[in-house]
């Protein structure tokens, strides 16, 4: 039988395969909504063999990954998603231009490699996530733009296209994440804002890709100011929670981590904090010890002189945290992370990515006890790269890895050569 901690991930829909980056977020014996389940599997989507192959599979001693190979996408490429857009059974890509305030569609072949993009004009400074907001069974986009102060909603055609964008009003909205957060079976929204008095903005949707008006939650305050976003069940009550990352060049007894906990009504406690590193830049949730409870990850960009550090907090199922256990030395300017089986041993491992003076990809893997080995460093030939997004690229059953980089305009796939 399949351990159930392989089959979380930011909420997935039956039938579709779970993607990597989202383990754990939620499945846990069907507590969410079938709702939240619905939408998983739509946010990182139908490809992903690997997540049901044999637990008798030999893993492979060291993570092993092909040279990347770059498809053009737009200046300034930065946030990304995968998933199936076209319903070929194939991962394809959504990447977010920051300097040419678009998003690049490339339909994968199903072998790791890409077709020609198609750009779609959206607001300055753009992050993109994906699901199914009106469900029709076809994916859409949801792109929160940080320098126009909209999230634009594009619906899906099925066939790799978009309608037109509807534009809803938010005050410097960043990273989204996905979720049932009323738990009513249609798909919310939840952003980084810079609202005054709160720092998480939700959208409750109508189930037609619409959505109601904006309420916040959280603390603006310039200590506690979150850059990035996840969802999970923290106190396993089946309704889904909030961590909010803390920000960039703030002292580290203030930069925090905040959980907020559903009501699943679409309102949130107050927010509990919790410690992280300096410079928190990004966070991954899933279960790395095999506890059926939602964990940490994070790094904390340094700069381009001090080492990077990886940070684990253990979740004891109640809402709680373990002390935070930091592994030193993980590169410089560490950013995006994301967490996957790259070994093909059920555990959880993690990869990040060191943005200067020169880019690469980290792997480091766990021991299935919350625990992560030494680095193994995979050199990228493009500079300034700050998200990472895993998925089955070339559909061989094992997790690849795709990054975009801001400076070259492309994306670099590494396909996994990990043998038994």
């Amino acid at each position: 039988m399949i351990k159930m901690r392989k089959l979380r991930t930011l909420f997935t829909a039956p039938s579709i395969p779970v993607p990597p980056g989202a383990i754990n977020l939620i499945a846990r014996k069907n507590r969410f909504h079938v709702g939240i389940v619905f939408t998983a599997l739509l946010v990182g989507m139908f490809l992903w063999p690997w997540d049901i192959i044999s637990q008798a599979q030999v893993a492979c001693s060291s993570p092993s990954f092909s040279a990347a190979t770059s498809f053009a996408a737009g200046a300034g490429a930065r946030s990304i998603a995968a998933a199936d857009f076209n319903r070929d059974g194939k991962l394809d890509l959504a990447v977010a231009n920051g300097q040419a305030s678009s998003v690049s569609i490339l339909l994968g072949d199903g072998t790791g490699g890409f077709g020609a993009k198609t750009d779609i004009p959206v607001g300055a400074g753009p992050r993109v996530v994906v699901t199914d907001f009106n469900r029709d069974g076809k994916l859409d986009l949801a792109v929160a733009n940080f320098v126009s102060n909209t999230v634009s909603i594009l619906l899906g055609d099925g066939l790799g296209g978009f309608g037109a964008k509807t534009d809803f009003s938010m005050t410097q909205p960043g990273l989204s994440t996905v979720a049932d957060f009323n738990l009513d079976g249609k798909l919310d929204l939840a952003v980084v804002t810079a609202v005054p008095g709160a720092n998480v903005a939700i959208l409750l949707g109508d189930g037609m890709g619409g959505f109601g008006a904006t309420t916040y939650f959280g603390n603006s305050a310039a200590s506690t100011a979150a850059v990035t976003i996840g969802v999970g069940d923290f106190n396993r009550d089946g309704k889904p929670d909030l961590v909010a990352g803390g920000g960039m060049n703030m002292p580290p007894n203030t930069n925090n981590t905040s959980v907020l906990l559903g009501d699943g009504m679409g309102g949130f406690g107050p927010p509990a904090y919790f410690t992280l590193g300096q410079n928190n830049a990004a966070l991954a949730i899933g279960d790395f010890n095999g506890d059926g409870a939602s964990d940490l990850a994070a790094t904390n960009a340094m700069g381009t002189t001090v080492p990077a550090t990886l940070e684990v907090l253990l979740g004891d199922g109640t809402s709680g945290f373990s002390e935070r256990t930091i592994f030193p030395n993980v590169g410089l300017n560490a950013f995006g992370i994301a967490a996957g089986d790259f070994n093909r041993d059920g555990k959880l491992d993690l990869v990040h990515v060191s943005g200067q003076p020169s880019s690469s990809v980290s792997v480091q893997l766990g021991d299935g006890r919350g625990g992560f080995g030494e680095r193994t460093v995979f050199p990228l030939a493009v500079s300034g790269v700050q998200k990472v997004e895993v998925g089955d690229f070339n559909r061989d059953g094992r997790v690849d890895i795709a990054v975009p980089s801001p400076n070259s305009g492309n994306v670099s796939i590494l396909l996994n050569t990990c043998s038994q």
